[in-house]
């Protein structure tokens, strides 16, 4: 992970990517313009804590699936408490949740799961662990076996999570 350059305001401008459907669009703005887009993909539209706000800047993207993805310079940006105070203002009206101490995204995933479905914080937040060192380990190495262990580790993931959320 690279090291993150102090922490930016709002109106610093900054380029991302856009990943949806067959395509992807290059854009460049003010990072409150991008932090839109990131809040926009969180469960139930939630602006996430500081920390964890900073944790999935530095991974430098969200995922693509269904509903496209955003990709930016990971580590390039981060907030400090001032900004992300600002952020909760002009974006966060309704979306700041409080009481989460959550400081990673995957925290972050398996508390708005609990939440929003009562799904077992410690089974989702072991599963989430699991593949974010998968992809850590195969962003390292290409390698059969981490691949095979990674489609496992999601394969089980969407299974647990279909479970819980009564799909099949």
């Amino acid at each position: 992970m690279s090291v993150p350059r102090a922490a930016m305001r709002l109106s610093d401008r900054v380029s991302w990517t856009e990943l949806s459907g067959p395509g992807e669009t290059t854009r460049s703005g003010p990072v409150s313009d991008l932090l839109a887009g990131i809040s926009a993909r969180q469960p139930k539209r939630r602006l996430p804590p500081l920390g964890v706000l900073n944790d999935l800047l530095a991974r430098g993207g969200t995922g693509g699936g269904m509903g496209g993805g955003l990709l930016w310079d990971g580590g390039a940006i981060s907030l400090d408490e001032a900004t992300y105070g600002e952020l909760c203002l002009e974006i966060g009206r309704g979306r700041v949740v409080a009481g989460c101490e959550a400081s990673t995204v995957e925290e972050w995933q398996a508390w708005c799961y609990e939440q929003d479905h009562g799904i077992d914080y410690d089974a989702h937040l072991g599963l989430l662990r699991t593949l974010r060192r998968l992809e850590l380990a195969r962003a390292e190495r290409d390698d059969d076996q981490l691949h095979l262990a990674y489609v496992q580790a999601l394969t089980e993931y969407t299974e647990f999570i279909n479970e819980h959320l009564g799909r099949e």
